[in-house]
């Protein structure tokens, strides 16, 4: 094979290959998402239904049932599931991987549109959203106060809190698990009746007037809006539910009105009701990035908030992260010294020896390049592999090596030992790359959920196999012209 010889002849541009490949590799680096485990794709929705004012109970008798019979019946369907709520249900389908988002979607709506006949007259149209394989936060935050309601500290959540929460890189989601604000109308029955109203008369003047229309242009131009919108308690109270010629009843001659809660969930931390905010990272978010952003926002956010509401950390999943994936790491760190430790002892030479150990980090920082380009993330998996790499990459050099060195114990100097002896086992280093990569690839064409997470494993692998191979023919012969002496032994 030439291919050695050419750069041998060229050190130079040896050099600059292999920088390249270093530069690369550390730019990409840079680009790749770092998480726990390999983002496993599975095709996934949540299909919602509005039943306004019906009861849990009721949407399940009423709702769930068709909807599941419809829904369980697609091809490629592997889990379905309901939740039944006040006022509405959601059903979450799970799909097998080799469905495609669109088909599952396409399933969806047309299984949906056979189930509509099936749901109640006041139902609302299904709505279909994807939903994230990782759809749990993975940074929490509390609020407790001994001064204010349950309800003023969601409130307070979403005023001060959201927002600049959203604005940080890689968050996909701010979730809130408090207790919103609800204007509370109880109807007094004995008025009602004195006035001949029914409850059903009330309900239908609440959603009359609590309106926002367009109301065409003004002068072809500015947009004009009729906001009827129910702002306040006195807006509620002079509500109209009842007129004649000689009189009107409003809301408030039938019923009281006041500020409260929805009620309708209560979370408690450390044993007293407070607010959780869930974070949840976008599928290219950096969870680490993201936890150190938060922690560094954390003194204003406490600023922001009123006296009596106290800020703090709940649960910081980018913890278990880091001391998982710090882990690997060190177990790279150990591989490559024992790997340095046993090319030392045999080789018998640090002149000898540097040419292989240099081999290691161009092929594990090179291989981050072809992660980049296959989208694959630094995660447990990834890094696992780079350690059964670090033994596997310097075989190569260490073959292109003992080969030269072998010429120069004949008597040959360094420049055509390095050219004879790589000439003579390029074929070979090309052989044994192509088979130990050959190995691993088969590994990321396995199917299902499984096949996913060792997708990326098996690129790693034999993408650092590949690196390494490179390495061998053009920068190691290169080296042992150049490093090694003739009066070796």
């Amino acid at each position: 094979m030439k291919l050695p010889t050419f750069f041998i002849e060229r050190p130079v541009q040896a050099t600059i290959l292999n920088l390249l490949i270093l530069i690369v590799g550390i730019l990409s680096f840079n680009l790749l998402t770092i998480r726990e485990y390999p983002d496993v794709v599975m095709p996934a929705f949540e299909v919602t239904v509005q039943y306004p004012n019906a009861s849990a109970e009721v949407i399940e008798s009423t709702m769930a049932s068709p909807l599941e019979e419809s829904l369980s019946g697609m091809e490629g369907l592997d889990t379905i599931s309901s939740v039944s709520r006040f006022g509405r249900i959601s059903v979450n389908l799970k799909f097998k991987p080799s469905v495609t988002m669109s088909d599952a979607q396409a399933l969806i709506r047309d299984n949906l549109s056979r189930a509509r006949d099936l749901l109640p007259q006041e139902a609302k149209e299904p709505k279909i959203a994807p939903k994230d394989s990782d759809n749990e936060g993975f940074f929490y935050l509390e609020l407790t106060s001994d001064d204010y309601s349950f309800a003023d500290m969601t409130h307070f959540a979403n005023l001060y809190i959201t927002s600049s929460l959203k604005a940080i890189k890689g968050v996909s989601r701010i979730q809130i698990w408090g207790e919103k604000y609800a204007m509370e109308v109880a109807i007094d029955r004995n008025k009602m009746l004195q006035h001949k109203l029914d409850a059903q008369k009330i309900y239908a003047a609440l959603q009359e007037q609590n309106i926002s229309l367009p109301g065409g242009r003004y002068q072809k131009r500015v947009p004009i809006t009729i906001d009827l919108s129910l702002q306040s308690i006195e807006d509620f109270e002079s509500i109209p539910v009842k007129s004649t010629e000689k009189s009107v009843v409003f809301l408030k001659d039938v019923a009281s009105v006041k500020l409260s809660s929805e009620k309708a969930l209560i979370t408690k931390v450390r044993g007293v009701p407070g607010v959780l905010i869930a974070v949840t990272q976008a599928s290219d978010g950096n969870p680490l990035e993201i936890s150190k952003e938060i922690r560094k926002m954390m003194p204003d956010l406490k600023r922001a908030l009123p006296a009596g509401v106290k800020l703090e950390i709940n649960f910081d999943k980018s913890n278990f992260i880091r001391e998982s994936l710090g882990s690997i790491q060190r177990a790279i760190l150990e591989a490559i010294i024992l790997v340095v430790l046993i090319v030392l002892i045999f080789l018998r030479s640090l002149r000898a020896a540097l040419i292989p150990i240099l081999t290691i980090p161009l092929s594990l920082i090179g291989v981050m390049a072809m992660m980049s380009i296959f989208g694959l993330s630094l995660n447990s998996i990834t890094l696992l592999a780079m350690v059964l790499a670090v033994g596997l990459v310097v075989d190569d050099a260490i073959v292109v090596l003992e080969n030269i060195h072998r010429h120069i114990e004949l008597g040959l100097k360094p420049l055509e030992a390095a050219k004879k002896g790589s000439r003579e086992i390029g074929f070979a280093i090309l052989a044994m790359t192509c088979t130990l990569a050959s190995v691993f690839a088969p590994v990321a064409f396995i199917q299902d959920t499984i096949g996913q997470v060792f997708q990326e494993f098996a690129i790693t692998l034999a993408g650092s196999v590949i690196i390494s191979g490179i390495v061998a023919l053009t920068f190691s012969p290169m080296m042992c012209a150049k490093f090694l002496k003739s009066e070796e032994s």
